[in-house]
């Protein structure tokens, strides 16, 4: 546990300085700090490496756009980066292009390996539960990655397709990983606050659930 957290803030800080290197020199120097984390284990080259990609494309869009888009912007700012401090945003896109790598990096990868977990089933049939929206997966760099919080003992969630129905399609993958497994007020087993994911795992309603994801 130790390693991982080193590793996820380590790659955190180390994104927010290359994106806002005001000189070659000082890129040069995160890099190659950057590239002494992947070189620790197979584990964190591999989130290193996706949370790079996602900060490479965000350099780029930001070199052509220059100035931030108004609506970007209002997105930006409901997760709290202080956009007056030019440091600010270049850290939150840091820190979520990390936590994107880690929810990669920890998700079952590609429809043969889901059809596996659930006992054998045809692959074809994983594309049918993604279309009625009961399973659920994001495209990641090496084909659609399936949240583990979904499955328990070998079987989906009850009620997935029931929440999801209510969920809008667009809302972004660290949203949809963040709401399912983050302990809800609204959402209560002997006056414990659980998480969506464990609340249908233990037999809550799921439109119940579904009547808070409408809100994302």
């Amino acid at each position: 546990m130790t390693q991982e957290i080193s590793v996820h803030d380590a790659t955190a800080s180390l994104l927010a300085d290359v994106s806002r290197a005001g000189t070659r020199k000082r890129a040069a120097a995160a890099f190659e700090r950057i590239a002494g984390i992947a070189q620790r284990d197979t584990v964190a080259a591999e989130r290193v490496a996706i949370a790079l990609e996602a900060a490479a494309e965000e350099l780029e869009a930001a070199e052509s756009a220059g100035t931030l888009p108004a609506h970007e912007r209002a997105v930006w700012a409901t997760v709290g980066a202080p956009l007056d401090d030019e440091s600010a945003l270049p850290r939150a896109k840091a820190r979520a292009s990390v936590r994107f790598a880690d929810l990669v990096a920890s998700s079952i990868v590609g429809d043969a390996a889901v059809a596996r977990k659930l006992g054998g089933v045809d692959p074809s049939r994983i594309s049918q539960r993604l279309s009625e929206r009961s399973l659920y997966a994001f495209e990641g760099p090496k084909g659609r990655c399936f949240p583990r919080w979904q499955f328990r003992g070998g079987k989906p969630l009850p009620g997935l397709k029931v929440v999801f129905a209510r969920m809008a399609k667009d809302v972004h993958p660290l949203v949809v990983d963040h709401w399912f497994t983050t302990p809800n007020v609204d959402l209560a087993v002997e006056e414990e606050p659980v998480s969506p994911a464990d609340w249908l795992a233990t037999g809550g309603r799921p439109d119940r659930a579904a009547e808070l994801a409408e809100d994302l």
